[in-house]
């Protein structure tokens, strides 16, 4: 506990090193935002942790006098406290006496800047940077090019600077410092979107891959839950599209295919499924016919080694990707013939077999592409791949509406219906046949799903969404309740009772008491007991609720007098 003022200049030596080292981390990532001076000493920040806080000291001269967070954390100074005091330290107002010219003069900051001499300007750069890595190195990244130095190895020397600051030097970075590390290569992103759009090219193309090869790396050893990291690369990815994309000199574009190539024979990508991304590159990036060679080699080699694998849905997953850049790559180099040939000897390949159904339904050759989807789906019912045949049928499906086959259309929307699994084609089918005479066809449906109920051990099984599915999509709202009120499954009356409520409160009131009776008799624990409070405090919510409540506490209290944790939960329910 420090008592009384703390010099600013002194903090360092008075305060617990953990917690000086984790204000200083906190500070060197980046994690003090909208740190300003206010009137008579007292400054506002906001520190980014695991949520936002906001800090308030208050400065007596140069010495702190008083100072608040509101983190949950106890101590005087925390690290977000300390976080922001050495924001202030490296400002340099506090500590010289200097006030805030900013906010003395009136000038807004561009303002300030474009007032200085160039000299004092460049002095104050060199000796913030020599006390500001993160700063130095990105003013060296920016002007790599002009200084004559190896932007790809600057930028990386950033990349992996920030992460030594996020996660300790080859540490893992923990959810709450990667934010820190991705602001940094956000910087570095943006600072290549600035340069394609002043057609500097071979920087954009720089940072790009700067931060791919060496971002990858650090992926696998950081918490990106968050998804932060992963979004970075993606970019990247994204930026040297657009450069493949644009009218960038030749030698650019060499130097791209050469070292995409290199990276996509890296099994370093494999995790993370980056080396498709390496491969779309390496055929985008061709440019001419020898370059082109080279590429089908390189898919080739990789085809063959993926043949002898043993997983077959492995396999197919694959082959899939690496046949759909060969067709690419063969179009692009004229070669569209040997493209055709080569889909057809890989159509057991369902991504493979579409493209060529997608061609023959855009060009209305509609028995070809029936074949093709029949044959399709033979193959993919000996796979056991349900997903696949349903992707086939709604291709069927788009034919049949194309074609004005009404017949066909409903048969095959039945078949995606799945006996009332799919509600999205009951409508589909529905909107088939006039408002007169869709009843008898919707009792149809319900018959054919009631069919399938037959009771066990006498027990009769009706909690069924497909049933209550058409009920609510038809509005048949006493059938609603009478199948809520053979239910006694929780979860199921939850997701259809908001139907009920306003035309059957007592009724829905009742089909609550009567699960909730039976879920109390069968399940303990305290999560139980809570799920028991959450659907009573509900069940107050509705018309003559609160005496039905009531009723039930007491009952349960009653007959449960042994379950402690129970009855702490009834008793919250009126707090």
């Amino acid at each position: 506990m420090i008592d009384g003022s703390l010099p600013l200049k002194n903090f360092e030596f008075l305060l617990p090193g953990p917690v000086l080292d984790k204000g200083r981390d906190y500070f060197e990532n980046g994690a003090v935002a909208r740190l300003e001076e206010g009137s008579k000493g007292l400054w506002n920040a906001i520190v980014s942790g695991s949520e936002d806080y906001k800090v308030q000291i208050h400065f007596s001269g140069k010495d702190i006098s008083d100072c608040s967070c509101d983190c949950p954390h106890d101590a005087q100074y925390c690290k977000h406290i300390v976080a922001v005091l050495y924001a202030i330290l490296e400002q340099g107002h506090v500590a010289s006496g200097k006030k805030n010219r900013g906010s003395a003069s009136g000038k807004d900051w561009a303002e300030i800047v474009n007032d200085l001499a160039e000299t004092e300007l460049k002095q104050f750069v060199i000796e913030y940077g020599s006390n500001n890595h993160e700063f130095r190195d990105l003013l060296l990244a920016h002007y790599a090019p002009e200084s004559g130095s190896d932007g790809r190895s600057t930028y990386a020397r950033l990349i992996k600077s920030a992460a030594d600051r996020a996660g300790g030097r080859g540490k893992y970075i923990d959810y709450y410092n990667v934010n820190g590390f991705v602001r940094v290569v956000d910087r570095l992103l943006a600072q290549a979107q600035s340069a394609l759009k002043l057609s500097h090219f071979g920087v954009a193309a720089e940072i790009a891959f700067a931060v791919i090869e060496n971002v990858h790396e650090i992926l696998k050893d950081a918490d990106d839950s968050g998804g932060g990291i992963g979004n970075c690369i993606r970019e990247a990815f994204e930026i040297v599209s657009y450069l493949l994309n644009s009218d960038i000199p030749m030698a650019l574009r060499q130097h791209i295919f050469s070292d995409a190539l290199k990276e996509a024979k890296s099994a370093q990508y494999d995790y993370f499924d980056f080396d498709d991304r390496w491969l779309e590159v390496v055929v985008t990036a061709t440019y001419d016919a020898k370059s082109q060679s080279i590429a089908l080699e390189f898919i080739d080699r990789l085809l063959a080694d993926c043949k002898s694998r043993k997983d077959e849905w492995f396999r197919d997953y694959e082959m899939q990707r690496l046949i759909g850049q060969k067709l690419a790559l063969l179009r692009k180099a004229g070669k569209g013939k040997e493209a055709d040939l080569v889909r057809l000897q890989f159509l057991h390949l369902s991504e493979i077999r579409m493209g060529l159904i997608s061609e023959k339904v855009a060009e209305k050759r509609f028995s070809e592409a029936k074949q093709l989807i029949k044959e399709g789906i033979g193959i993919a019912k000996k796979k056991d791949l349900p997903g696949t045949v349903d992707e086939y049928r709604k291709t069927l499906l788009q034919i049949a509406e194309l074609e004005k086959d009404t017949a066909a259309f409903r048969a095959i929307a039945r078949e995606l219906y799945q006996n009332g699994r799919n509600m999205e084609y009951y409508k589909v089918i529905k909107a088939t046949y006039k408002t007169k005479e869709w009843p008898a066809v919707a009792e149809e449906f319900i018959k054919e799903i009631q069919a399938q109920h037959k009771p066990v051990a006498g027990i009769h099984f009706n909690d069924d969404a497909r049933l209550a599915g058409i009920f609510v999509e038809e509005q048949y709202w006493d059938r609603l309740l009478e199948l809520l009120q053979g239910s006694t499954t929780l979860h199921f009356i939850d997701s259809y009772s908001s139907w009920l409520t306003a035309k059957y409160p007592s009724e829905v009131l009742t089909v609550y008491s009567n699960a909730l009776i039976e879920y109390a008799s069968q399940n303990t624990g305290r999560n139980h007991y809570i799920t028991i409070r959450e659907r009573l405090k509900k069940m107050q919510t509705l018309a003559g609720g609160k005496e039905i409540v009531k009723g039930l506490v007491i009952q349960f209290t009653q007959r449960y007098k042994a379950r402690k944790a129970m009855i702490e939960e009834l008793a919250k329910i009126n707090k």
